[in-house]
């Protein structure tokens, strides 16, 4: 269990290098209209797929998994399952065709890009039964293959002066995910999924009233939570910093690791004790998931400048005390994990929305005072000072739930 296990953390740091890498490859080469690209689809990957996300497998995962049952015998949770998720994503699509039509002037690219976030979701769904059916050796071999293919069939195309290599990317993304969708999902399930992926407006309606008084809360709490790391991408391609977007996702991209690395040493195994009674002592495991993902931070930032220094990295415009920053934003989004997981089934989650619009406010006033004036590195302070806020927020509640036991 152990070996596959490792092994699935292997192909994690392998298929999250990926990206950065892609994006380095384009800087180091001066494709800077690829590069931009490249960020902006993963900013949408990050920020707006979550919008295709809703927590309705739950009866399913409970049946087959608790009590290891066959699919067969859990059509009923499937079809209960596969109609959520469909009306809910003809609820959304809608919105997010809007949204990334009016986001990109190339409408082909736009097209693309709806493609690949439909796409993703379907993969998103399909390796997280893996995980939970615990089949991590096959799960890293296909996102090993999924995250390197792409990044080597577009280096080799660049160097034979191929063009349009955005869209190159983003269709071989789409033909894999779509390749993935053939050979991994049971045909019981296709079968299933097929017959409830009809839109009826009937059935729409009926989701949206359930939508919005069983999980409208979990929605929103999971967008807003998820977007809280991307504030600074999501501001900066407001106002039309591409540059910038392009450089800090390339951070970013790395910087994300010091999260996931702490929730696989704090989370992944505590899932249930984390549902459970507990405090902040107990949350933090007397305090030593502060400062190991610290320790986390410490090194990607030691690494990082390093490259920097050595100009191994190469950037024009982000400089040290921004890097700085981004790494004290994703560590201190990493520490506060196990709190807004305890949180989200025990606490209040309005309160918590709440705590995360004003977060988002205060990120915007000071993109709108400081980034059209080039103070970037005024812009991630006050992103620090508002990410300190917010895990000091949710210690608060924390404490206040703990009390009210």
């Amino acid at each position: 269990m152990y070996a596959p296990y490792l092994y699935f953390i292997i192909a994690r740091v392998i298929g999250l290098s990926a990206r950065p890498a892609l994006l380095f490859y384009f800087v180091s080469t001066d494709s800077m209209e690829y590069a931009g690209n490249i960020a902006l689809i993963y900013l949408y990957l990050a920020g707006v797929m979550i919008l295709f996300s809703v927590p309705v497998h739950f009866d399913f995962y409970k049946k087959y998994f608790g009590s290891k049952e066959k699919l067969k015998v859990c059509r009923m949770e499937i079809e209960q399952y596969a109609l959520l998720l469909t009306n809910h994503f003809f609820l959304i699509v809608g919105f997010v065709l809007i949204f990334i039509f009016i986001m990109f002037d190339d409408k082909l690219l736009a097209s693309l890009v709806v493609f690949l976030l439909i796409s993703e979701k379907v993969f998103d769904e399909i390796q997280r039964f893996m995980q939970f059916a615990k089949n991590f050796t096959l799960w890293s071999n296909v996102f090993i293959i999924k995250s390197i293919f792409p990044l080597l069939c577009v280096v080799w195309a660049d160097k034979m002066e191929v063009e349009g290599l955005v869209y190159i990317y983003i269709f071989l993304l789409v033909f894999l995910n779509l390749i993935i969708f053939y050979v991994l999902v049971p045909p019981y399930f296709k079968k299933v999924f097929s017959g409830k992926f009809k839109i009826k407006l009937k059935s729409i309606n009926e989701y949206y009233y359930y939508f919005k008084s069983m999980l409208l809360d979990k929605f929103l709490l999971g967008v807003t939570n998820v977007n809280i790391i991307n504030a600074d991408k999501w501001i900066l391609s407001i106002f039309h910093k591409k540059l910038m977007l392009t450089e800090v996702m390339m951070i970013s991209q790395v910087a994300n690791g010091i999260p996931i690395a702490a929730s696989y040493a704090f989370m992944s195994h505590r899932r249930a004790e984390l549902v459970g009674r507990n405090n902040l002592k107990t949350l933090w495991l007397d305090f030593k998931v502060p400062l190991i993902t610290a320790t986390f931070g410490f090194v990607v930032g030691v690494f990082l400048i390093f490259a920097l220094s050595t100009e191994v990295l190469s950037l024009s415009i982000i400089q040290t005390g921004q890097i700085i920053s981004i790494i004290a934003i994703y560590t201190l989004f990493g520490a506060g994990e196990p709190i807004h997981e305890y949180l989200f089934w025990n606490g209040n989650k309005k309160k918590m929305i709440f705590i995360n619009v004003l977060f988002f406010i205060g990120a915007l006033v000071a993109g709108i005072f400081l980034i059209e004036n080039g103070n970037f590195q005024e812009f991630y302070f006050s992103l620090v000072f508002l990410t300190i806020f917010r895990l000091l927020a949710y210690i608060k509640l924390l404490i206040s739930e703990v009390v009210k036991e």
